[in-house]
C-alpha cells in the first residue's frame, strides 16, 4: 500500500514537471511573433518638413540683407550729408578770407595810387616818383592775384553754396571787378562806390556766418 501511494506521488510530480515546461514553451515570445504596427510614412513627409526649414532659412537671409542695404543707404547718406557740410564749411572760410584780402589789397592799391598821384602833381624827385609807382604796381598786381583767385573759387563753389549765397558772390565778383577797373556811374564818387563794395561785402558775410552757424547747429 506504502509503494502503491509513492508511485503516484511520483507520476504527479512528474506530470506537474512536464506541464510547467509546457506552459513555459508556450509563454516564451518568439521572434515570428513581433508584428509591427501602423502605415509607413507617406511622400509629404519626407518633403514638407525639409522644405519649410529652407524656406525659413531663406527668407532669415533676404530680411538680412534688407536690413543691411538699409542701414547701408542711411549710412551713405548721412556720409553725404556730413561730407557736403564740411565742404562747405571749407569753402565758405576760404571765401571770406579771400574777401578780406581782395578788399584790403583794393584800398592798399587806391593808397598807392593816390601817393603817386601827389607826389607827380607835387613835381618831387624823379626817384621818389619812380618808387611810388613801383609800389602801386605791386600793390595793383596782387589785387589782381586775389581777383583771379577770389573767381576760381566763386566758379566752382556753386556745389556747395546755397542759390542765394552764389548769387551774391558772383555780384560782390563783379563789384570789385568794377572798382579795381575805377568803373562806376558818373554821379557816383569814388568814396561811394568803395563804401557800397563794403556794404555788400558785409551782406554777404552776415549771410554766410548764419548758413555756418546752422551747419554747425546741424553736426
Amino acid at each position: 500500500m506504502r509503494n502503491l501511494v509513492l508511485g503516484l506521488a511520483l507520476f504527479s510530480c512528474i506530470g506537474w514537471a512536464q506541464a510547467d515546461q509546457t506552459n513555459v514553451a508556450v509563454s516564451t515570445p518568439t521572434a515570428n511573433s513581433v508584428k509591427l504596427t501602423g502605415a509607413p510614412p507617406t511622400w509629404p513627409q519626407f518633403v514638407f518638413p525639409p522644405l519649410i526649414g529652407a524656406s525659413m532659412a531663406l527668407a532669415g537671409v533676404w530680411l538680412t540683407n534688407r536690413n543691411n542695404r538699409t542701414a547701408n543707404e542711411r549710412q551713405r547718406q548721412h556720409e553725404m550729408v556730413r561730407w557736403r557740410a564740411e565742404k562747405k564749411q571749407e569753402v565758405l572760410s576760404r571765401i571770406g578770407q579771400l574777401l578780406v584780402q581782395t578788399n584790403h589789397a583794393l584800398h592798399h592799391t587806391e593808397w598807392r595810387l593816390k601817393k603817386a598821384t601827389q607826389l607827380r602833381n607835387a613835381q618831387a624827385r624823379a626817384e621818389e616818383i619812380s618808387i611810388a609807382d613801383e609800389s602801386s604796381g605791386r600793390a595793383r598786381q596782387e589785387l589782381y592775384e586775389r581777383l583771379d583767385e577770389l573767381a576760381t573759387v566763386a566758379g566752382g563753389a556753386g556745389f556747395a553754396l546755397s542759390d542765394p549765397l552764389w548769387r551774391r558772390l558772383q555780384a560782390l565778383h563783379q563789384a570789385f571787378t568794377d572798382a579795381t577797373q575805377r568803373e562806376r556811374n558818373a554821379a557816383t564818387s569814388r568814396e561811394a562806390q568803395l563804401d557800397g563794395l563794403k556794404t555788400q561785402m558785409d551782406k554777404f558775410l552776415a549771410l554766410a556766418r548764419n548758413e555756418l552757424d546752422a551747419l554747425s547747429g546741424r553736426s
